[in-house]
């Protein structure tokens, strides 16, 4: 992890050398690294295959990180996984902040819609990982009406709540929403009709007001879902609604919006 921070971000040296052997001639503005994804999707699974075989995401081949202890039925609780990610991400987190203390890391949270205990887990990361970083993800499906966002906003204050008690909070916690976009929950509806864009719309008005937003990432960029942002229409890229949505925005707000990343 720090061998690609530096990588990324060292402006002469091996590393720089190496980056700009694959075009990439400046070191690249991080915003933070997302330590993860949806790795609570691993609570209530099994860790292992009755012939030994690694069936959970989370578990990673690092060599100073031990797995859980060998199990073929017994399923994952939302406590254990929690503890061994925040874990198995510490000594990276350390790591590189030991070379560039300003270095920011975004773990993993729980919202509302996962099989995981969200109070749980967020309190087991906010007590392993809150004094190391001063942010953290969530991903967030909405459907049309406002009620999804009225739950994430009240989980949001929860989760900084937890923070300040297991953290000792004096500064205000934010969130990097990696990943959120329009989720029909089985419904017919376009993702590019009108509550697609409403739906859209809600979310920017309710997350703006908040304050301590990072960033926004739509999900997802391109395909040949109507809920992409450029729709793949017989091989042609085609702006779809959502993307007149968002020129909207920039156009209107600038730079008083936060900021606006696309997933591909």
């Amino acid at each position: 992890t720090l061998k690609f921070y530096r990588f990324l971000t060292d402006e002469t040296g091996v590393y720089a050398k190496l980056r700009k052997s694959t075009g990439i001639d400046n070191p690249v503005k991080l915003i933070g690294f997302e330590l993860g994804n949806e790795v609570y999707h691993d609570v209530g699974d099994k860790l292992y295959n009755p012939d030994g075989s690694i069936t959970s995401s989370l578990v990673i081949d690092y060599s100073d990180s031990k797995p859980f202890e060998y199990d073929t039925e017994r399923l994952l609780t939302t406590k254990e996984v929690s503890e061994r990610y925040a874990d198995v991400a510490l000594p990276h987190i350390l790591a590189v902040k030991e070379y560039a203390p300003e270095a920011e890391f975004f773990p993993v949270l729980v919202n509302n819609d996962s099989a995981a205990d969200g109070m749980v887990w967020n309190r087991v990361i906010a007590s392993k990982l809150g004094k190391y970083v001063n942010a953290g993800v969530l991903h967030i499906y909405y459907g049309v009406s406002l009620s999804t966002h009225k739950s994430e906003n009240d989980l949001m204050d929860n989760i900084k709540q937890i923070f300040r008690e297991e953290a000792g909070y004096a500064k205000d916690f934010k969130f990097a929403i990696t990943e959120h976009s329009l989720y029909s929950s089985g419904q017919e509806i376009s993702y590019t009709s009108l509550r697609g864009i409403v739906s859209d719309s809600m979310f920017m008005c309710n997350y703006l007001n908040r304050g301590d937003i990072l960033l926004a990432t739509y999900h997802n960029f391109y395909g040949t879902t109507n809920w992409s942002y450029l729709l793949d229409i017989d091989g042609e890229y085609v702006g779809s609604n959502i993307s007149k949505l968002y020129g909207l925005y920039k156009e209107k707000l600038g730079n008083s919006c936060f900021p606006i990343s696309l997933y591909t």
